[in-house]
């Protein structure tokens, strides 16, 4: 057995010897009598929106077999009206990552654990304005299957609020005031004109930083399904033309030192996944250069289409030691998921576990 698996069944040995005796508990602890310095948008005020709250074990002090959450409302001092949503909830924690390497890729955020935990109407209560904050939790949802979180482990919370069109109802959670802090990286183009013209590679999600997902979206005008590369090196001095060899107007702007394979989409979208970059400090602020390739004999003879290429200066990144991150969206979750958060709000619910 691993020294982090013997690790984890101490930690649940231990949880099962104590767990009647730990909640309920306040995450993260440093509010549980304490207003927060936010508001947050979810679960009860903006829909339809899909969000990530990831709380790190230092804002947990108690652990044990979860079998209701609890939100409570901002402090504010207006009344908030009833109303009722469509949501569903989520739980993870084994594998989870701490907040500052979270990303807006949802799948990326997600623990090896990840479970449905809620699912269908809930009723948020008609209430008055907060007198003496922090408010009461009285949004409370029953989790089942219960789940059972451990010491060491970090907490993922995933919700998502049905819907088809952008509305706001006004129930605002308590939360964390969040950081100003951006973490993305930048983009600059090589100069060079991919053939065709606007075969350009851009980014899914954020521009990453060290620890994040670096994934590329770059529309090729191709037929697709068709095969093709992602290719990272060191930029050439000047790019190689590739006429000669069959492919006019085409050129390769850097060696292949790593290469992933793919294979665009039915509207010719190359999608390359790179997984996340090292958790290495020193990679923020350098340049990866990148360049895509796709197969096609009905463009030029050699049969290729290469994009511009793009140079990508890696970000610096959050601070370490956050307590807390959320990731969220609003757009339709009618017909399935977003796959990732198009805005970064920091502010995390404050939640109450039983």
């Amino acid at each position: 057995m691993s020294p982090s698996s013997s690790v984890r069944v101490l930690a649940l040995s231990c949880l099962a010897a104590a767990a009647s005796a730990q909640f309920p508990t306040v995450v993260p602890v440093s509010l549980a009598n304490n207003e927060g310095g936010g508001a947050s948008e979810a679960p009860g005020d903006w829909h339809p929106l899909h969000m990530q709250s990831i709380y790190a074990n230092t804002a947990i002090t108690a652990w044990g077999v979860i079998t209701r959450i609890d939100w409570r409302r901002d402090g504010s001092a207006v009344a908030f009206a009833a109303h009722t949503k469509t949501m569903t909830v989520w739980f993870s924690s084994q594998g989870v990552d701490v907040p500052e390497y979270t990303s807006a890729h949802f799948r990326y955020n997600r623990g090896t654990d990840h479970q449905q935990v809620f699912s269908g109407t809930v009723n948020f209560p008609a209430e008055p304005p907060v007198t003496t904050p922090p408010a009461q939790f009285t949004l409370q949802l029953p989790v089942s299957p219960t789940f059972s979180l451990v010491p060491l482990d970090n907490f993922l919370v995933e919700i998502a609020v049905q819907g088809t069109s952008f509305l706001q109802a006004g129930w605002k959670g308590d939360s964390t005031a969040g950081v100003a802090y951006a973490p993305e990286g930048v983009q600059f183009a090589t100069g060079n004109a991919g053939c065709p013209a606007t075969f350009l590679d851009g980014f899914l999600g954020n521009k990453p930083w060290p620890g994040a997902p670096l994934v590329l979206s770059s529309a090729s005008s191709a037929v697709g399904p068709a095969p093709g590369v992602s290719v990272i090196g060191v930029p050439f001095t000047s790019p190689i033309d590739l006429s000669a060899l069959g492919a006019p107007g085409c050129a390769l702007v850097q060696n292949t030192d790593l290469v992933l394979p793919l294979v665009t989409a039915a509207s010719g979208v190359a999608e390359a996944d790179w997984g996340k970059l090292p958790k290495t400090p020193s990679l923020a602020n350098r340049n990866v250069n990148i360049q895509t390739f796709v197969v096609d004999f009905s463009f030029n003879t050699l049969g290729l289409r290469a994009s511009e290429g793009t140079v990508l200066g890696i970000g610096p990144g959050f601070p370490a030691g956050l307590e807390a991150m959320s990731w969220y969206n609003r757009r339709d979750n009618s017909a399935g998921l977003s796959p990732r958060a198009d805005f970064r709000s920091s502010r995390t619910p404050v939640i109450r576990l039983n």
